[in-house]
């Protein structure tokens, strides 16, 4: 999957409210060191991405302190990123993390927000805690061979499968597989219960 692959998603399916596109390391590469964050002789193993500001809503992550990125600093690919609860605590005990500097991977970003602790479940595992959240474009600027994408879409209520066949529809067509054979990707979907 690609970044226009969301894009397309969400400007020709009239049933998504919003997607999100999330880019990470490459499945199947071989083994990779496990990135980590450091501050000022603390360090902590990190779940590394870069993804769209819709990610916010998509994905109902909650800020605790400070915000997440805009579109402009994704466009911009500004420097910044939103930190998990538990990576939060594990850098930064007892002090704020809001303006400070960090080292993930090697790149320098500053800690614009922190997210509330997640609940797990299929996609908010135990690493969604220890995320460092970029923009998808500062995360490509900085690691350009890491082409995996994961795109999440949001359904307005009520519309579920519509947008799930509308999605199946649009990427089959975009991956050109014809019409007698199976999908060349997965689709997953998760009913959510949104608070009133």
């Amino acid at each position: 999957l690609t970044l226009e692959d969301g894009l397309a998603i969400k400007e020709f399916c009239p049933p998504v409210r919003n997607v999100s596109v999330i880019v990470f390391p490459r499945v199947g590469q071989g083994p990779r060191p496990i990135p980590s964050a450091k501050y000022q002789g603390r360090e902590s193993d990190v779940n590394y991405n870069g993804t769209l500001p819709s990610y916010e809503q998509v994905e109902e992550a909650r800020i605790a302190k400070g915000r997440f990125y805009s579109d402009a600093e994704d466009l911009h690919r500004a420097e910044v990123v939103v930190i998990g609860y538990d990576l939060d605590r594990s850098l930064f005990p007892g002090e704020d993390a809001l303006g400070k500097t960090i080292l993930i991977a090697g790149h320098s970003y500053q800690v614009i927000g922190v997210l509330e602790k997640r609940k797990g479940n299929i996609l908010r595992g135990e690493g969604s805690d220890v995320q460092a959240l970029v923009p998808y474009r500062t995360y490509r600027k900085h690691n350009p061979n890491d082409d995996e994408h994961f795109i999440a879409a949001l359904a307005y209520p009520g519309r579920k499968d519509a947008a799930e066949d509308e999605i199946r529809g649009i990427l089959r067509q975009r991956r050109r597989v014809p019409m007698d054979a199976p999908d060349t990707f997965g689709i997953s979907s998760a009913q959510r219960i949104a608070d009133q």
